[in-house]
């Protein structure tokens, strides 16, 4: 199994800002592959499970997004190598993404969080890099914040459009990584 747990903030003005770039990745998926919501008290989530996938977007802040761990380790029983969090990355400019394994985010409050819950560093992440201050040099945390232009979003579908099409190759990357550890 693959859980792509996208990180964002739950609330409609918050919908369209760099910092939800990983809850966008989800919704992304979710429309790609025809899948639907199903909604419990700490997460949306949606299934396709010919590809055993898992797509969460968490009902709490970013900076709690470590709340949801426990319930979907519940109700997903999934081990940290089957999880990929997916975040805004201010590091990486717009239209640039990583996938990284077992690296830490000093400054990013809600992988801090979820790093917290899991009591470890070693999982997934798929950074989505979201920095186009150019000479605007905005603090970080106002920075993320605002929402992405028409042009940015754009370049964002962009990368969604990459990463998907390099999705077999990333699910088999994945699950050799597992089968090594």
């Amino acid at each position: 199994m693959i859980l792509f747990l996208g990180l964002g903030n739950p609330e409609e003005r918050y919908q369209n800002t760099r910092h939800n770039a990983g809850a966008l990745w989800v919704e992304f998926l979710e429309k790609k592959l025809s899948l639907s919501w199903r909604k419990t008290k700490k997460f949306f989530y949606a299934e396709e499970k010919n590809l055993s996938l898992v797509l969460v977007k968490p009902l709490v802040f970013m900076n709690q997004s470590g709340e949801v761990i426990p319930p979907l380790q519940k109700k997903f029983s999934f081990s940290p190598q089957e999880l990929v969090l997916v975040h805004d990355e201010l590091d990486l400019p717009l239209g640039k993404w990583k996938l990284s394994w077992g690296k830490s985010s000093p400054l990013h409050r809600g992988v801090l969080s979820v790093e917290k819950a899991l009591g470890k560093k070693e999982f997934w992440r798929l950074r989505l890099g979201v920095d186009n201050r150019g000479e605007n040099r905005l603090p970080g945390e106002k920075y993320v914040l605002e929402n992405f232009s028409s042009e940015e979003k754009e370049k964002l579908k962009r990368v969604f459009e990459e990463i998907f099409a390099q999705f077999s190759q990333l699910k088999f990357n994945l699950v050799n990584e597992q089968k090594a550890d």
